[in-house]
C-alpha cells in the first residue's frame, strides 16, 4: 500500500526496483523527493505520485523495452497531452497509471 511519503527503501519496493536505481531515476527527474534534513543526515520522502511516475517507467523500461530516456520523453509526452485535454484553466490534480499508454 503507498503511503502518502515514502522513504527511498520502501518507495524503491513500491515501484519494483532497487534503491540505487531509484537515486539515478532521481538524476534523470523521473522522481524528485522532498529531501528533510535532521542534523547532519538527509532523508528522502517519495510520493504517492513519485511511485506511480517510477512504475510506468519501471513498465516501459523493464516490460516494453523502451531505453530509459526514450521512457522519460514518453512520459513527458503523456503528461503534457494530459495537461492539453484539461486545458490550462484551474488547478488540477496530475494522476499517471499504468492504462494510460
Amino acid at each position: 500500500m503507498v503511503n502518502e511519503k515514502n522513504g527511498s527503501i520502501r518507495a524503491a519496493k513500491e515501484i519494483g526496483i532497487d534503491v540505487h536505481r531509484l537515486y539515478c531515476w532521481e538524476r534523470y527527474g523521473i522522481v524528485s523527493p522532498t529531501k528533510i534534513k535532521c542534523g547532519t543526515r538527509e532523508f528522502r520522502r517519495y510520493s504517492a505520485e513519485d511511485i506511480n511516475r517510477g512504475r510506468l517507467v519501471r513498465m516501459l523500461v523493464d516490460e516494453e523495452g523502451y531505453v530509459l530516456r526514450a521512457a522519460v520523453r514518453k512520459l513527458k509526452e503523456n503528461k503534457t497531452r494530459m495537461k492539453a485535454k484539461r486545458g490550462t484553466t484551474g488547478a488540477s490534480r496530475k494522476i499517471y497509471s499504468v492504462t494510460s499508454f
